[in-house]
């Protein structure tokens, strides 16, 4: 049984007439100006397969030329280094795979590929799985496989590299802008931009290191690196199955091999190699530190999203972009990865964005403890929901976020003093106003200045 990418049914693609189908990899580059988006229905593996198409367009055409408004870039003549090649793309077989390289035999459940489904310790929610009993068919073990580079996450416990799983290249998964165009053709085009050392991709060399010493990190080395050493054991080819991923009919791939390749942090302290990823996006004050979506912990997403969305804003001036947020807790023990897209006008103009509201709103003189406590209990709910309506606040960009929040807060609070102050006397009434009012003062002041300004006429 072979499986090869170049030529299988298995990207999920939404036409530009509106029909769904899946493609091989040569028909994604020919049919790019008819496909509208890449159809997967998890985030991550929407951007997963956006980069590696990226990756295959520099290393069959190298840097663009100055024009790339030209279509013929998509044409099939453009792609034979992928003919010349195929046998990188291949699944299954004794010889080459894509991204796989055997050395030991030490045998997992294949399932270790998705993140969404439970293994091992993980505990059963919405998706029951067994072990090496429920498998996965080979269009999501290739989905699996491109995840690795861009969403693998630390885990596992023991000295010897086999037993530590160390992440991807840019450790901890970060937030991840993707530039969309109306079409796949022109999605490529956006991010297909110059660059000065492109490396070698993992296709080419699973087993590839990172640097000795000192170096940069080529732009396809870095793409594709792969952080697990992974070998797809062959499928049971008497009977098909359900994938506990999609739920296709298939052959299913129940084992494999599974292993890490020790810690990327003490490599990192002997040899200071250089990777700048080209779809991070870095904190604007600090200009290195690349930002991450934290853990669950609610207090900690509250001042997050601001410094996640200062930092699309920073780098992307304008466009649509597609935004890729993944979270860890105890390492990969509980994940969320979430999706979202932003619209940024042409006329946007860059401010940085205020500190939170809810410093302003506690500080306070006339706030009790309760109160206080009470306001960071909301506040993850209330930065939630400006943050659900970027787009709208961009905009309409004369509501300042200042503004917004404490519109939100004000809404809220009327609320939140009746469950702090229950009750119909005199007293309680008049408790009630005094929380309810907390921020309305502050709304008045912010309105007295723009109309100072002018922006209120």
């Amino acid at each position: 049984m072979n499986y090869n990418l170049l030529e299988k049914k298995w990207i999920p693609v939404l036409k530009t007439d509106g029909t769904f189908c899946c493609i091989g990899i040569k028909e994604a580059f020919t049919q790019a100006t008819s496909i509208r988006q890449i159809a997967a229905n998890n985030p991550m593996d929407r951007a997963a397969i956006l980069r590696f198409l990226l990756a295959l367009l520099y290393w069959c055409k190298g840097n663009p030329p100055e024009d790339k408004t030209n279509s013929a870039f998509f044409t099939s003549d453009c792609f034979t280094k992928l003919d010349n090649n195929k046998e990188y793309f291949n699944l299954l077989g004794d010889g080459k795979r894509f991204y796989q390289y055997k050395k030991t035999s030490n045998g997992k459940t294949a399932n270790y590929l998705i993140q969404e489904i439970p293994t091992g310790n993980n505990f059963w929610h919405f998706r029951h799985s067994i072990d090496k009993k429920d498998g996965l068919c080979l269009a999501c073990c290739a989905m699996g496989l491109l995840r690795l580079p861009m969403f693998a996450t630390s885990g596992g416990q023991g000295t010897s590299p086999e037993q530590s799983k160390s992440p991807g290249i840019n450790g901890k998964p970060p937030v991840y802008v993707i530039s969309i165009g109306a079409t796949l053709a022109e999605t490529l085009k956006l991010l297909w931009n110059k660059e000065y050392v492109l490396g070698t991709p993992s296709w080419e060399k699973p087993d590839l290191q990172l640097p000795q010493n000192s170096g940069i990190v080529g732009l396809l080395t870095g793409l594709t690196w792969l952080p697990r050493r992974v070998w797809l054991i062959e499928p049971d080819r008497c009977r098909k199955a359900s994938c506990i991923a999609c739920g296709r009919s298939a052959h299913l791939i129940r084992h494999c091999e599974f292993e890490g390749l020790g810690s990327i942090k003490d490599n990192k302290k002997d040899n200071n190699w250089q990777w700048k990823d080209p779809h991070v996006i870095c904190n604007r004050k600090e200009r290195v530190k690349v930002i991450t979506k934290g853990d669950f912990d609610t207090h900690i997403i509250a001042k997050q999203w601001r410094d996640i969305t200062d930092g699309i804003l920073y780098k992307k001036k304008q466009g649509h972009l597609l935004v890729v947020n993944f979270a860890t807790r105890q390492n990969d023990k509980y994940l969320e990865a979430t999706g979202m897209e932003y619209r940024i006008p042409s006329n946007y103009t860059q401010e940085l964005w205020t500190e939170s509201i809810e410093k302003t709103v506690s500080n306070s003189k006339k706030v009790s403890k309760q109160v206080k406590s009470a306001i960071r209990t909301i506040t993850p709910h209330i930065e939630h929901r400006v943050s659900e309506n970027v787009n709208n606040l961009l905009i309409n960009s004369t509501n300042k976020l200042e503004q917004v929040l404490l519109v939100e807060y004000q809404t809220m609070m009327k609320m939140l003093a009746k469950s702090l102050s229950p009750g119909f006397t005199t007293k309680a009434v008049e408790r009630q106003k005094q929380i309810a009012n907390i921020t309305k003062h502050k709304i008045d002041k912010a309105e007295k200045k723009d109309v100072k300004k002018g922006k209120g006429k």
